[in-house]
């Protein structure tokens, strides 16, 4: 067969919609195996039934595929018929296609990967010889994140060995935390629990490089400031049956909260997490007014506004309203306050 012919289905040409993959010859009719993308006209599929139920190029058992859209399912017609014969005109099925792999893999299966990967992950067709079995993942598998089928979008294969679509996965490391808190579950599997990483789809890799820089910050400011709020004499640390005994890391994340500077983009400490107010999220709060004490203007503050050995760092601020520590600065009036007495300044 012409490897040029075969590859044209997934460059966005046509010219096999309209013709026989086996004898070339151009029927009204044509049936499409679901073993590959190879399309039969009734006489080609009639003397592959009498032989052995076997494609003729893959030499896989014969499955018939309907005429849907691989992405959204909905029934091709000549009318709605996309760049290749599994995909339709539906904008958000040509989205997803322009970001998949378009190459086809050793065995003359399609790749379910991205564009711009390093190279194609697996076969994911679980009767190919070259399936590998990672996870027990096929192409019946669905992503954790939106339990959709893999197969209706590009896919992204982790270090870890783990599918997910790529669009559920850009989207996760996009939107970051939920409210204001710095957490930083949307950079773990969702799966085995483990740091991300995409080290075969660069793209990817720098969102997760992103996080990573700020998790560090993170990691260096809580240790530095562990003793310092008397984190080492609490009875949960020095516990030997409890969940954080004499793990500096874990407990810190536990009690301390960091916002993101709108400014400078680096994590500053906010307090110690409350009980009480540490689960609620403010919706009004505009993320314009999280400012570190270094992007702040405390021009008219009262007291110390700057150490003469660390600088601004360790320098907290109270509300001016409730006399709680300070989470952000207020520039309509020059006012450092507390999340939860926003709606009070503002009356």
């Amino acid at each position: 067969m012409n490897k040029e012919i075969i590859n044209n289905v997934y460059n966005g040409h046509n010219e096999l919609d309209k013709s026989c993959f086996e004898c070339k010859s151009s029927k009204s009719t044509l049936t499409t195996l679901d073993c590959c993308i190879h399309q039969l006209c009734k006489k080609c599929y009639s003397d592959l039934n009498i032989k052995e139920k076997k494609c003729f190029r893959c030499n896989i058992d014969v499955v018939i595929k309907k005429d849907l859209c691989r992405y959204d399912l909905s029934q091709i017609t000549p009318l709605n018929v996309g760049p290749c014969a599994e995909i339709c005109k539906n904008v958000e099925c040509l989205n997803l296609y322009k970001f998949s792999c378009k190459k086809l893999l050793k065995c003359n299966h399609l790749c379910y990967g991205t564009i711009g990967e390093l190279k194609c992950s697996p076969c994911l067709q679980k009767k190919c010889e070259n399936y590998q079995n990672i996870f027990n993942q096929d192409q019946d598998s669905n992503c954790i994140i939106c339990l959709e089928k893999l197969t209706t979008g590009p896919l992204i294969l982790l270090d870890c060995k783990h599918y997910f679509h790529r669009q559920c996965l850009l989207l996760r490391l996009i939107s970051r935390w939920n409210g204001n808190r710095i957490t930083f579950s949307h950079v773990f599997c969702s799966l085995c629990n483990v740091w991300i990483k995409c080290s075969n789809n660069p793209d990817i890799q720098c969102l997760v490089d992103r996080e990573l820089l700020i998790y560090n910050k993170v990691i260096e400011n809580s240790l530095n400031r562990f003793e310092l709020e008397g984190l080492h004499t609490e009875e949960a640390f020095n516990n030997p049956t409890g969940d954080f005994y004499h793990k500096k890391v874990d407990f810190a994340f536990y009690k301390f909260s960091y916002y993101l500077c709108y400014k400078c983009d680096n994590p500053y400490f906010t307090g110690l997490i409350d009980c009480q107010f540490g689960a609620n999220v403010d919706e009004e709060l505009d993320k314009s007014k999280l400012l570190c004490s270094e992007c702040s203007d405390l021009s008219g503050i009262e007291g110390i506004t700057e150490c003469e050995y660390h600088g601004r760092e360790y320098i907290l601020y109270k509300c001016r309203f409730c006399c709680k520590f300070s989470k952000f600065f207020l520039f309509w009036d020059n006012s450092l306050l507390w999340e939860l007495s926003l709606k009070t300044a503002k009356r």
